[in-house]
């Protein structure tokens, strides 16, 4: 598959066709259950049949709004896709065929202030006075040296060097409105993720699992990946030698090969 702004435009028009649908279906499952609401509150099979339909209608639409978010960075929207996927898969079972934890994706970076790491806690920029943390961030985000530098630490030695059309993936993001008060207020609150009783939960839900990581990966710690897998309820986890955050780029033989387990390991459960 292709990559860069062609690809994106095809997958944000896909989104608004798929959240378009989505949205006009939930509206008539909303009407139906009205016109039927006695004997649906009535039998209990019926109320689960709904429950289940209405997320079945709702996921697609939730995923075609993250998709379509104003410049968002792919990494960006893998972790909120995940995180999704694990919450669809608490809320509606049997909806889900097996759920892979890749890179962290869905729990804490250990840069933010609730931590990724096993021991807790992360940096927060809040002691740098305003207007200084914008200015720094902004001389960070003009200088395509220090990009490259932030990529390579990140993503390791086997990931291709950034182009500009690559600089400006990384850079975009950051550029929309609002999007450095949000960069501010995730390393304050942290990102989106799952907590810790939602990943036990999983433990107890019959579809597949899979960890995925980075055996260098500097936002998390050592074990960070071991932990994941037990409290998921999934094997020892994938981890890959000398690959950081961004095994996906660096990698992606080696992760496409452990989505495959895991989808021959949900169809042999089926």
């Amino acid at each position: 598959m292709g990559d860069g702004p062609s690809v994106a435009q095809d997958w944000g028009n896909f989104a608004l066709v798929t959240g378009g649908a989505s949205g006009a279906l939930t509206g008539l499952l909303f009407v139906a259950v009205s016109l039927s609401r006695e004997r649906i509150a009535g039998h209990p099979a019926l109320r689960g049949q709904a429950g289940q339909t209405l997320v079945l209608l709702v996921l697609p639409l939730l995923l075609a709004v993250v998709l379509v978010l104003p410049g968002a960075s792919r990494s960006a929207l893998g972790g909120l896709l995940v995180a999704m996927a694990a919450a669809v898969a608490l809320a509606a079972p049997g909806s889900v065929g097996g759920v892979m934890f890749l890179d962290g994706d869905g729990l804490p970076l250990s840069g933010t202030a609730n931590g990724g790491r096993v021991t807790g806690g992360g940096a927060s920029a809040s002691w740098i006075p305003q207007p200084y943390r914008t200015t720094l961030l902004r001389l960070v985000l003009r200088s395509d040296d220090v990009i490259r530098a932030i990529y390579a630490a990140a993503c390791g030695p086997r990931c291709p060097a950034l182009t500009e059309a690559g600089i400006d993936q990384w850079r975009r993001p950051f550029q929309v409105p609002g999007a450095e008060a949000a960069a501010f207020s995730v390393l304050g609150a942290g990102i989106p993720s799952l907590p810790v009783a939602g990943l036990q939960r999983l433990a107890g839900l019959p579809m597949p699992k899979s960890v995925v990581y980075g055996a260098d990966d500097p936002e998390y710690a050592p074990g960070a990946a071991a932990q994941t897998a037990a409290r998921i309820g999934a094997p020892a986890p994938v981890l890959i030698p000398d690959a950081r955050h961004l095994t996906l780029v660096s990698d992606p033989a080696t992760v496409a090969a452990a989505v495959q387990r895991l989808a021959a390991r949900a169809a042999a459960s089926n």
